[in-house]
C-alpha cells in the first residue's frame, strides 16, 4: 500500500482561538494562527497571520479592519 503523507511536513502547529470570538462561516485558518479574545473573522476569509484581542478581521488574506479596543467607551445613558 502507499504510503500518503506531505513530504517534509512533520511539525504541528495548533490554531488558538480566544475567548468569546466569532469565525465567519466558511473561513479558513492556517496552521500556528492566534486569534485573539473578543475578535471576529468575516465569513469566507483567509487567515494567514494572528488576528488581536477586540478585532475584526476579514478579506482574503484577512487584515484587520476595525480595532475595538482604540475606541472611546460612551459611558452616557
Amino acid at each position: 500500500m502507499e504510503k500518503r503523507c506531505f513530504e517534509g511536513l512533520t511539525e504541528i502547529k495548533p490554531i488558538t482561538v480566544g475567548k468569546n470570538s466569532w469565525i465567519g462561516e466558511k473561513s479558513t485558518i492556517l496552521a500556528g494562527v492566534t486569534i485573539g479574545d473578543f475578535a471576529t473573522v468575516g465569513a469566507a476569509s483567509v487567515v494567514t497571520k494572528d488576528v488581536p484581542s477586540d478585532c475584526l478581521a476579514c478579506g482574503n488574506p484577512a487584515v484587520v479592519k476595525k480595532n475595538y479596543a482604540l475606541q472611546p467607551q460612551n459611558d452616557e445613558n
